[in-house]
């Protein structure tokens, strides 16, 4: 009887062992992972400046 406690604990130690592995493995692939590539800064087209001339006028109205 002691025989199989013994074997069932021994079993069930590698099991956890085995688990824990497996997670630290998920965590160290998920830390390793470079964080997703942004586009570079879009240069500021004659449509986006406009628009922030609008804006501003909006904004700030000039008394004419």
């Amino acid at each position: 009887m002691t025989v199989f406690l013994i074997l069932f604990l021994f079993i069930a130690e590698i099991v956890r062992y085995l688990e824990l592995r497996y997670l630290i493995g998920v965590i160290q692939k998920e830390t390793s992972e470079s964080p997703p590539k942004l586009p570079p800064k879009a240069r500021k087209s004659f449509v986006v400046k406009r628009m922030e001339e609008k804006l501003k006028e909006a904004m700030y109205p000039v008394d004419k």
